[in-house]
């Protein structure tokens, strides 16, 4: 039985749509496959390391790995294949992609749906105020004009039932 325990990997807020996801696998990949060319050239030929961007970077310090090591670099390009391929993705439309509008959202739905939920984000100008949702095949809409159109509604059936039932009730009396 192995003494060490598995170690849990964390999926950043500022990791959240599949399209990221996608491209940190290349991206180990491509350093995975550098290094192990690198090791079957011939000594002495010049070789340049590729460089890593900010993203990557940081989804590896945020879990304290090394992509330079060839156990950490697998360990995380397994963490990013099992959520590529397993993860919940929300389809998100918003007037506007405020930033910390998003993250709110992003953490509210790692914090209480699911920990490695992706988003789509579009943009719809029609929105306005709220965001519609899309989850697999139902619909929210969050946005402000249905809630007024819903409250205009309410607002008319009980503005017509305030009219009619005096009538309702003269009538009666007449017979």
């Amino acid at each position: 039985m192995d003494s060490k325990r598995a170690e849990l990997l964390i999926l950043p807020s500022f990791i959240y749509s599949k399209e990221q996801v996608k491209s940190l696998i290349q991206e180990v990949l491509s350093i995975e496959n550098f290094l192990y060319q690198g090791r079957v050239r011939e000594s002495g030929s010049k070789m340049s390391l590729p460089k890593t961007t900010s993203q990557l970077d940081d989804f590896a310090g945020a879990n304290n790995k090394n992509v330079l090591h060839h156990g950490q670099r697998i360990e995380l390009a397994e963490f990013l294949r099992n959520i590529y391929k397993n993860a919940p993705e929300v389809s998100i439309q918003l007037e506007h992609a405020d930033k910390k509008v998003l993250e709110g959202v992003i953490e509210w739905f790692r914090d209480n749906i699911h920990a490695q939920t992706l988003f789509k984000v579009s943009h719809n100008s029609r929105v306005g105020a709220g965001c519609m949702l899309r989850i697999k095949h139902k619909t929210y809409d969050l946005t402000l004009a249905k809630k007024l159109a819903e409250s205009d509604y309410l607002l008319q059936e009980k503005h017509s039932k305030k009219t009619e039932t005096p009538a309702l009730a003269d009538r009666a009396r007449m017979y």
